[in-house]
């Protein structure tokens, strides 16, 4: 074997080992800054997905649904507005915990049941799709139409 010394790599033996060599000299093909690229391109992947699912991230304006829950899975609502008859689903992120009183305070999931006057703060952002950013129990819906 002989060393060499400098940036030219040895010379290839067959014809995968040229066509590398050719990718290092002429295009500047490097396997280890191609990872590094990977990385910075999944990083930056990860963070696009980040703020297109977090709307303080995504500065986007949030929409508002009052009405009573028809249907509660742990993926997703329906609510149904009682005065003009349309119905609405939102989807639930994994472990939703954005559940509240008027007051502020945390509610527990098991109080979302059918028939629950709500009140739905959500958004659709990620690819289009209608999610839940906060759902508001109310008392009774009278007052807050």
């Amino acid at each position: 074997m002989e060393s060499y010394v400098g940036f030219a790599p040895p010379p290839p033996k067959n014809g995968r080992l040229l066509r590398l060599a050719l990718k290092r000299v002429i295009l500047g093909y490097n396997p280890r800054i191609m990872s590094n690229k990977r990385l910075i391109a999944l990083a930056a992947a990860f963070a696009a997905g980040l703020s297109l699912t977090s709307p303080a991230l995504a500065g986007g304006a949030s929409s508002q649904f009052y009405g009573t829950v028809t249907h509660v899975s742990e993926s997703n609502i329906k609510v149904k507005d009682p005065q003009n008859g349309q119905e609405l689903g939102f989807v639930l992120t994994p472990h939703f915990n954005h559940l509240f009183w008027k007051n502020g305070k945390n509610a527990q999931m098991k109080f979302l049941q059918t028939g629950t006057p709500v009140e739905v703060i959500y958004d659709q952002k990620a690819l289009g799709i209608r999610h839940a950013d906060k759902v508001i129990l109310l008392r009774s819906l009278g007052k807050y139409k």
